[in-house]
Formats: C-alpha cells, structure tokens, sequence
C-alpha cells in the first residue's frame, strides 16, 4: 500500500478509537441487547447447538462490547478489518448482497486456524460463534441470517486468484522472526556463525495432489502447483502464485520478484528453475543466486566443466565440513568453494551474469550410507573466509521450504486432500493455508519460550493449540501480529 493510504487509515484509527472510547462500547446497548435477542431466538429455534455453548458465545461477545480491556482489543480488530474492505471487489449487484465478500473470506480465516476446512463445517462455525463475529466484523448481516455452504463456495470461487495472492503477501508476507529470535532444533546448525550474513530466499513449486483441470478428463493433470517465495531464514512465506505445470515456476518467481524486495538477499531454487531469466532478474534486483546445475536450461556444458574444475584444482578450493544430528539422522556436510575468475573458461555456454564464485556441495547420511554432490554457480563475491560462511548458511537454510511444504500438506491443514478445479477456490486454498502456516510459526516460538523449551514444540501442537483458541482471541492474535502491522498509530 502507498504511503499516503497508510497515513489515511492510520488517522482512521486514531479518529474511530477516540470515538468508541468517548462512548463506553464498540454498539449500542439496545443494538447490542436485539442481537442477542436474536441469536438467542435463531438457535432456539434450530437446537443446533448446547444452551451452554450460546452462553459462553454471549459472555465473550459481552466482553468485548462493553469498553474494558479486551474491548480495546475488539477496537482494533473492528478497525483493521475495516482496511480489509479495500482489497476485495464484489462483482454481484450491491443491493442484493448479504454476506461481504472480506467479512466470508476472514471467517474462512480464522475457522482455518482453527483446523476447520470444509464449506459446511465453516458454516457451522459461523452460526455457532456468530455472536461473537458481529462484534468484531463490521457489515455481518443480522444472526437470522445463516449463511449456507453453498454461499461459501460460491465466495471461494468468486474472489479472483490475483486479490488473494495481494491480500497474503500484503498483510501475511512480511517477516515476523528474525533468526536470532527463532527456537532451533539445533543450534549449532542453524545458528552458528551467522554475524552478518544475508538471509536465504528460496522458490519452489508445490502440486496440489487432489485438484485437478477444469475441463480436462484426466486426473493427472492437476489444477495448480503453488508456487512459494520463502524466506528460509526466517521461516516466512512471503509470496505465492499458482500456475498450471511445472515449467511456469520460473515466470510465477518473475512476477513475485516485484512485490518482494530481493536486495542483499541470496535466492536458490530447484535445478529445474535455474534459469538465465531467473539469475538475470536476480542481479538486476540487487540480489545474489545460488544457482545448482544439473543437464537442463542450457547448465550441461557449464555443469560439466564446472565438476572438472573442482576435480582439478581440489587441493586450491576453501573448504568447510561438518556432521550434524538431526531428527534421528547423522549427516556430514562438505563445502568447497573456488574463485570464479581464475579457472571459468570463457569459451565455455554460459548462461548467467557475473559469475564470482563456484561451489560444490557433498551430502552423506552416516545412517543409510547415502551420498549426493551438487555444483552451484554463484553472483557471490568470493572473499576467503566469508564466502564459505555464507554458502554454508544458504544451503542449509533452503531446506526450510521443503518442512513448509511438509506442513502444509500433511498437517492439519490438510492441502493434498482438497478437491478443486476452479483457479479462484484453490488460489483461496493456497493463500489462507499459507496465512496460517506464518501465524502458526510464530505462535509455535511463543509458546516454546513460554514453555521453557530448548528445542520448538511441533507444527501439529502449535496447531491444535490454536484451533482450542478463543475466537475472539484468535482474531486479536491475527490483527495484531499481521493487519496492524502498518497501521497502528
């Protein structure tokens, strides 16, 4: 967002803050009363839900009306939900709509969050807490009126894919924790030696197993691969952008390149993607590649003379080696790296720009006895000492976007599982799953340091910790950690 919407909506809440406080709650008493009347009424007369959960839905949703500490917080929510508005366009006829489209779209949020999926289920979880959400979501139409699955669906296919990858990367994208405020798993890994380096970005494209193509009779051909802009550093999805195969990672990277500043940031990718166009824009950007080469995108010769340069000249090359234990694995790592300049022969196809330095990754698993060699080429200045050091960092790090995946899939969250053809439903998909994976990253330091631990609980306690969350709780949790992050005065 400009600078100059930002100032406006910061000024917004100063305004509506002042206004709330001067009153003594977020509606007035009389609306608020005919409110619970009429939840009251809907649910008696549906027996859908126990006579104690409606209580406990109207005790909360009374704390946050009235003007106390927890109504500061529904405030801010009501205020930040506000800014929502502006992102989503409602193509059906203004005078026929009863649920906005942003107020469905944060429902479907925060029953996310809460390990609930399925259209219907969301339905549930409306009617159930609606009470609750009329406080905190300006523009909810009255309780009687109890939105259907099919409404649901009809909003997920509604919003385009292009809104929903804006709304993620504008409120979700930005980094939360930098590594030095992380809980590792091991600290000698993933935090040793890291004075002054620069962060590792990484992109990767994600299939969702269970979609498939619209108008296509074969299951085969699926209907996105989530592409994922990833600060590996920091554990942060910063951007996405689904596409139709595997050969349009690199032009989704292309586009996400310019919402994402990449400045003094070392981007890796897959063999598959390392590309000319991807390491030319990389370096226009101010960044630096870490390129692997494998026989594809024209790397074959410049792989293979690359491999019989560190053959040659191994005794020359800087080299770093270490063994870790993790996860039940031990694994011996070996670095060597080796100024370009003075051993890249020019007559040599090569693809990519300003070529400083090489490298040459040996993986071995003491455990299973396997072993993997890589050779990258890098836009690194090759300075000794330091070099190796930020290799280091960066090829241990990248890995982080495949335990994003990991989550996403086989968590809660659940991402292979979903059945969809319709671009606009599974962009929603991807970009509400992503939101979540980022908040649960975040809650999951918090509540390891409040724990005490040493090492991070998992992804699936820190979700079903979430999912036993408040409503209302969850929203603040979300508003102030993501949606005020420009807009608090």
């Amino acid at each position: 967002l400009t600078e100059q919407k930002i100032n406006e909506i910061r000024n917004r809440f100063i305004e509506e803050k002042k206004l709330v406080e001067s009153n003594g709650h977020i509606m007035s008493p009389a609306a608020f009363e005919a409110l619970v009347n009429e939840y009251e009424s809907y649910h008696a007369i549906s027996n859908e839900f126990d006579e104690d959960d409606m209580d406990d839905a109207i005790r909360e949703a009374e704390g946050l009306q009235n003007l106390s500490e927890r109504s500061a917080d529904a405030v801010l929510i009501r205020l930040s939900i506000s800014v929502v508005k502006d992102f989503f366009t409602d193509p059906r006829a203004q005078g026929k709509v009863i649920y906005p489209i942003y107020a469905v779209v944060l429902v479907i949020l925060i029953a996310r969050a809460r390990g609930i999926k399925k259209s219907a289920e969301i339905a549930w979880f409306y009617a159930k807490y609606n009470i609750i959400l009329q406080v905190l979501i300006p523009g909810l139409p009255s309780p009687s009126n109890h939105i259907s699955a099919s409404t649901i669906n009809c909003i997920r296919a509604m919003v385009s894919a292009k809104e929903m990858e804006e709304f993620f990367t504008c409120f979700f994208g930005t980094m939360k924790l930098s590594l030095g405020d992380l809980i590792t798993y091991n600290d000698e890994k993933y935090k040793h030696d890291r004075e002054g380096l620069m962060p590792t970005y990484g992109f990767d494209g994600q299939e969702l197993r269970s979609s498939f193509r619209k108008g296509s009779n074969s299951r085969a051909k699926k209907g996105a691969i989530a592409v994922t802009l990833m600060n590996c550093t920091s554990r942060t999805a910063c951007a996405f952008i689904n596409t139709h195969a595997k050969n349009q990672e690199r032009t989704a990277f292309i586009e996400m390149a310019e919402q994402v500043d990449l400045k003094e940031k070392v981007i890796m990718c897959d063999a598959l993607n390392s590309a000319q166009e991807v390491t030319s824009l990389i370096v226009s950007k101010g960044g630096f590649y870490l390129a692997p080469l494998k026989d594809c995108q024209g790397n074959k010769e410049l792989k293979g003379h690359v491999e019989a340069i560190f053959n040659r000249n191994h005794a020359r090359a800087e080299t770093s080696e270490f063994t870790f234990k993790d996860h039940g694995r031990i694994e011996n790592y070996y670095i060597e790296v080796l100024e370009a300049a003075p051993y890249l022969d020019k007559r040599i196809k090569n693809p990519h720009q300003n070529i400083c330095s090489l490298v040459k990754f040996t993986k071995h698993c003491i455990n299973s006895g396997s072993s993997e060699t890589r050779v990258y080429v890098s836009n690194l200045e090759y300075v000794s000492g330091e070099t190796i050091r930020q290799v280091r960092a960066n090829i241990i790090d990248y890995w982080m976007i495949e335990t994003h995946h990991n989550v996403i899939d086989t968590s809660v969250l659940a991402q292979d599982s979903f059945q969809a053809c319709n671009p606009n439903t599974l962009s929603m998909e991807v970009a509400i799953n992503k939101a979540v994976y980022n908040m649960s990253t975040c809650l999951r330091n918090e509540l390891s340091l409040s724990k005490g631990k040493s090492t991070p609980v998992s992804y699936s306690f820190t979700l079903n910790r979430m999912s036993s969350m408040r409503v209302s709780r969850l929203f603040e949790y979300v508003i102030r950690n993501y949606f005020m992050n420009n807009y608090e005065p």
